[in-house]
């Protein structure tokens, strides 16, 4: 070994930008799930003659880091598929900031095209552990509670909650008597966000088996790219536990 350099060391890595490499553009999300977001983008024209790099270069993380703590990159071949691209192990009802470049490798030095292409996409939230039981109140009454998911307990990041419940099996002139109904829930505040979150439903009919489905909304507040869970279903007879 050389005097002061270690076994173990490592020469640093050298990325400088260069204008003349054409970056791709028009990124934008396709779709979304709870820890996932699939993207699409334009390549520069061109781009499978092009000697001047090989691949592209993506980085991302969670919009309110400003830290940079959660933000990771990933190299892409530009044969591999380029149009589309998937980025995985997120964190559910997030905004992500999101850039991609054209990348030239060449042993340590690494040379990146301008960030030509950004966009701002979200997860999809997710509530967890929904269950519906009978209230001391009474037949008639219903007590839902459901835990909010880690990444939204971290940052108290979910707008609202949508519930509709009806009926199970009702023709269509029962169906005028007993509507379905939907009720807005707002979750409380950041000293409850550890809590389960329980609301209770009253006037329910005694006997009848109801439909409750749960979707959890994101993104409304700060109006980017809101998303919304799936729909968690409990399927429940009135007065049994």
């Amino acid at each position: 070994n050389q005097p002061g350099i270690s076994a173990t060391s490592r020469p640093a890595i050298r990325i400088t930008i260069d204008n003349r490499l054409p970056g791709p553009t028009q990124l934008r999300k396709l779709r979304s799930s709870a820890q996932s977001l699939t993207l699409t983008y334009t390549p520069p024209p061109g781009y499978l003659n092009d000697a001047r790099y090989s691949h592209f270069w993506v980085r991302y993380g969670r919009y309110d880091d400003t830290r940079g703590s959660s933000w990771q990159s990933r190299e892409i071949l530009k044969t591999s598929n380029p149009n589309s691209l998937i980025l995985t192990d997120l964190q559910s009802g997030f905004l992500y900031n999101i850039t991609i470049q054209s990348r030239r490798r060449n042993l340590l030095n690494y040379q990146h095209s301008p960030v030509t292409s950004q966009t701002l996409a979200r997860t999809n939230p997710q509530p967890q552990n929904f269950t519906v039981s009978r209230s001391p109140g009474g037949w008639s009454h219903a007590v839902l509670s459901w835990v909010r998911s880690p990444s939204e307990r971290l940052r108290n990041n979910y707008d609202r909650l949508m519930l509709t419940y009806y009926i199970q099996g009702l023709t269509p002139t029962q169906q005028l008597i007993y509507p379905v109904k939907n009720e807005t829930i707002y979750p409380p505040g950041i000293l409850q966000m550890f809590q389960p979150i329980r609301t209770t439903l009253t006037n329910l009919e005694k006997g009848a088996t109801y439909v409750y489905n749960l979707v959890t909304y994101s993104g409304g507040l700060d109006g980017v790219d809101e998303t919304f869970s799936s729909p968690v279903t409990v399927i429940k007879t009135l007065g049994n536990t």
